[in-house]
């Protein structure tokens, strides 16, 4: 049924009253949603990932000395490619070939280390300079893992002339 129209009879107007349509506004985002993810896919492909960035350590210029006898030593050289790790003073060099086992080598020696009198307070690396950085973190976290040792890394300091 259909409303009446209401007329104002003094003045001869008739007033018409609208229905106001209001529609959802509604937008189909599946294109952006779509690009977006070829986007994503894109990135992820062209993108060139480096595992590993060679740093070049600066020489020390502020800082403290370290004890080494309050530390235990780990030297990591690099040679042909491979990590050599070595105790310090250098009696034995940890396995080159297997990793596992280098890593278990090292592990077991800071063990044998804590229970030296006294007990040392930190973990000394003395590294390389060309020793990749990604090489120095796997080593340290090794051998943190089991004695949570605050980690120094020995650089070489500057001397005035």
């Amino acid at each position: 049924m259909s409303k009446p129209i209401p007329v104002d009879i003094e003045s001869d107007q008739i007033e018409l009253v609208r229905k106001k349509h209001r529609e959802d506004a509604e937008m189909d985002i599946t294109p952006m949603i779509d690009i977006t993810f070829l986007l994503l896919i894109f990135f992820l492909v062209a993108t060139k990932m480096e595992t590993q960035a060679q740093v070049q350590l600066p020489l020390a210029e502020h800082g403290k000395a370290a004890s080494e006898k309050n530390s235990i030593i780990l030297a990591i050289t690099s040679e042909n490619g491979q990590t050599k790790v070595l105790p310090h003073p250098p009696t034995e060099v940890f396995p080159v070939e297997d990793i596992l086992a280098q890593e278990a080598a090292i592990a077991d020696y800071v063990a044998q280390q804590m229970n030296r009198t006294p007990r040392p307070k930190f973990l000394m690396l003395k590294v390389d300079k060309d020793v990749e950085s990604g090489e120095v973190d796997r080593v340290s976290r090794v051998a943190t893992q089991e004695e949570s040792l605050p980690l120094q890394l020995a650089v070489k300091e500057e001397r005035q002339q």
